[in-house]
């Protein structure tokens, strides 16, 4: 008896850290891609949107520097993470 219950507090503690771990990796999505935004609103201002700041030539330097990335790549992690964040 005292073996079976065990087994099933360490099951369930198994599924709660997965839950936590899944959830911590959650909220990193979304606090690196609002980390990623804040950055874009310095770079290009608050009047332009964010993909617009991204296609913008004048800021390509500055866009590799934020996303340590050639831009190619940029645009994509950029797309990566809001698919990423919009599933959620």
């Amino acid at each position: 008896m005292y073996k079976k219950e065990l087994s099933k507090m360490h099951e369930r503690v198994r599924r709660y850290i997965e839950i936590s771990n899944d959830m911590f990796e959650k909220l990193k999505d979304i606090q690196q891609l609002d980390y990623i935004k804040a950055e874009l609103v310095k770079i290009g201002g608050q009047g332009k949107s964010y993909r617009s700041i991204i296609d913008a030539p004048c800021f390509k330097q500055k866009i590799e520097e934020l996303f340590d990335k050639p831009i190619e790549e940029a645009h994509a992690e950029y797309d990566r993470m809001l698919d990423r964040r919009n599933g959620l």
